[in-house]
């Protein structure tokens, strides 16, 4: 990914870390509560989201000796004991991210597979608080076998995981709201869900991490090339049997990938918020104008995180999701002509055969098209009609940002937290511009970690 220069003024997110009784290392964001990042009262919801994201990297930064020495911990436990395995558990969006991604490793274990009794290896949590129970027993259970336990999540949790006997060897807080929710809504409620990024980008730099600790003991686990890359398949079906790879690779210093990650995160987000806040802002509009109209407003995600994101908790109900799994529609819903679909997705347009021509159909029964995927390869995109907006996600072709030095590919996706963030931001856009509205009530007072409208 290129490096670009702005000149963009942010709070600063201040962690530390701290030592629990038990040992386990805390991220000080669940210690001494994570600076928020406070935008002016007139700033839009999308303006609000980047800065709140933004500052949630910088947190995550922040931890990275604990994030380091978490990952160490694990790749001692997987390099030095041939069956053992590395696995996640979250919601379906994390899991999604984390598996099968370009970018990331190859062997990795889904839930159902590290419910077996006799698996062993580090576990990967992306916690959820609607299902926190469910996520303290079966890491206590993990813990208790020997694997290497992490959680990642926001720092509101802290004291649960405590009461609970701390069943992680770390706990990451990621920088998320404390209720989850950036903005509220007029009956209270929190809404524009933070944790499913915050959560994406911590785990993404802790398996950067997670791969230099393996070079630091001579080995190089596969990771994913993407299909869309010459060759993609061909490499995934040479090495996605295998472990490691034959050959030693080069031992990385603790914190190298992890920061480069971010480093290359935020050069693509500033790059986003510099270039297409103007697109952001008129797909919003968009959507305001056809929800008054009394027309649909849906949305078509298609990824690895937000496939599922819109039936997750936070979302405010601005658009309803028009795909029932990667390319397949409800058969429920029927398009016409004046509604409006956002599509969120990769680096292509939802058309050809694979999409069962989706653009053109939709195109044909009158309704409005809205985009945000890579403009990476432009082909894809130079054909857009004038009249179909184009939030362009600005990361590269093959998707992967970090250099492993000596390996033959790059590592670690940026995708799915900005796909993250062009959902929300329209959406927290939207947000703003209707909260003004009739029967419109923000609450007097938000939890810390937390951004709202002021009245």
């Amino acid at each position: 990914m290129s490096q670009r220069i702005h000149c963009v003024v942010l709070a600063s997110v201040l962690l530390c870390g701290v030592l629990l009784p038990c040992g386990v290392v805390l991220g000080a964001g669940a210690a001494k509560g994570i600076a928020e990042t406070r935008p002016q009262p007139t700033a839009s919801g999308a303006e609000r989201y980047y800065q709140w994201l933004m500052g949630a990297l910088d947190g995550i930064e922040k931890q990275m000796p604990e994030i380091s020495r978490s990952a160490d911990a694990a790749a001692e436990l997987f390099v030095k004991d041939e069956k053992t395995g590395i696995g996640a558990v979250g919601d379906r969006g994390f899991v999604g991210e984390a598996l099968g991604r370009a970018g990331g490793i190859i062997r990795i274990n889904y839930p159902h597979q590290l419910k077996d009794a006799g698996w062993k290896g580090a576990v990967l949590f992306g916690l959820r608080a609607e299902a926190l129970a469910a996520d303290l027993a079966m890491a206590a259970k993990k813990k208790e076998h020997g694997c290497v336990t992490i959680a990642l999540g926001q720092k509101s949790l802290a004291p649960a995981l405590k009461k609970a006997g701390m069943p992680f060897d770390v706990f990451i807080a990621n920088g998320a709201a404390d209720h989850d929710g950036l903005l509220s809504d007029a009956g209270g409620r929190w809404v524009i869900p933070t944790v499913p990024a915050a959560n994406i980008a911590a785990m993404w730099t802790w398996t950067g991490e997670f791969v230099a600790a393996c070079t630091r003991r001579g080995k190089m686990p596969p990771m994913y090339l993407a299909y869309s890359c010459p060759g993609g398949r061909a490499w995934s079906n040479k090495y996605g049997s295998r472990k490691f790879h034959e050959a030693a690779p080069n031992a990385v210093p603790a914190g190298q990938l992890g920061r480069e990650y971010l480093r290359e995160l935020r050069a693509d987000l500033r790059t986003v918020h510099d270039k297409e806040m103007a697109d952001i802002r008129k797909v919003a509009g968009l959507a305001v104008e056809t929800r008054k109209a009394g027309k649909g407003v849906y949305a078509f995600t298609h990824g690895h995180a937000i496939l599922q994101r819109l039936a997750g908790p936070g979302n405010p109900g601005y658009f309803t999701q028009i795909n029932r799994s990667w390319v397949d529609l409800r058969k429920d819903i029927q398009l016409r002509r004046g509604d409006l679909v956002y599509c969120v997705g990769f680096d292509q347009l939802f058309g050809g055969s694979w999409f069962r021509d989706f653009d053109k159909r939709a195109r044909e029964a009158g309704a409005q098209l809205a985009w945000s995927i890579s403009a990476c390869r432009k082909g894809h995109t130079d054909s857009l009609p004038p009249d179909e907006p184009l939030i362009d996600q600005h990361w590269d072709f093959g998707d992967s940002a970090v250099v492993v030095p000596g390996y033959e590919i790059k590592i670690l996706p940026v995708s799915g937290v900005i796909a993250e963030a062009a959902l929300w931001m329209v959406s927290a856009e939207i947000h703003t511009m209707v909260s003004g509205e009739p029967g419109s009530k923000e609450p007097v007072s938000a939890p810390a970690g937390a951004v709202r409208d002021k009245e």
